[in-house]
């Protein structure tokens, strides 16, 4: 006896229906596996996820963002890309626990450095296209503000304003060498300052 017509598509619609939770099963365990292959297993510890970094894909599977442990192994922190890729912004801590954050141009030359050192004075550093700092901006710890620029290599301070930590008020000029060829006022002693640039 040859089965019925309606009894061949319960059948069939029966198959697919398995068939497709064995897909969603499959597809689930995939997506389970691979999420715990990439972010380093779970911790025991229940709602606690460990790994290194998190990285953001965009469709196209270009790297556009990242938060975890910095190229350098000790830093932490996020960092974005643009859409080709090239890091723009980095946001996080450096190796010796100071905040930053650091600016780059689309050659992923560092432009802007904002942050503290290692004593807590604030800084902000601007860079020309070469990656050399060109103009500084400190608050020190000594209630201290200076802006300072610098020449073409870097090396060498060609003018500086600001207060000093007793509040009173400053301005330097240099030559060549970094002498000062004028301090305002000038009857107010050899002037030392923090001249930390870039890091």
């Amino acid at each position: 006896m040859r089965p019925d017509n309606s009894d061949l598509a319960a059948i069939v619609a029966r198959l697919e229906r398995q068939l497709r939770t064995i897909k969603l099963a499959l597809g689930a365990t995939v997506l389970v596996v691979g999420g715990l292959a990439l972010t380093g297993w779970t911790s025991p510890q229940g709602d606690t996820l460990t790994a290194r970094q998190f990285m953001v894909l965009d469709v196209d599977g270009i790297p556009r963002g990242m938060f975890g442990v910095l190229a350098d192994g000790a830093s932490v922190g996020m960092m974005f890309t643009d859409l080709a890729g090239a890091k723009r912004i980095e946001l996080g801590t450096d190796p010796d626990g100071s905040p930053r954050l650091a600016l780059w141009d689309d050659q992923e030359r560092l432009r802007a450095d904002i942050g503290m050192n290692a004593d807590g004075a604030a800084r902000i550093v601007l860079a020309d296209p070469s990656e050399t700092g060109r103009a500084a901006l400190s608050v020190g710890n000594d209630g201290s503000a200076q802006m300072v620029f610098i020449d073409a290599d870097g090396s060498t301070n060609r003018a500086m304003i600001g207060t000093l930590g007793d509040g009173r008020s400053v301005l330097l000029i240099y030559d060549d060498e970094g002498q000062v060829l004028t301090q305002l006022p000038a009857n107010m002693g050899p002037v030392s300052l923090d001249t930390t640039r870039q890091r």
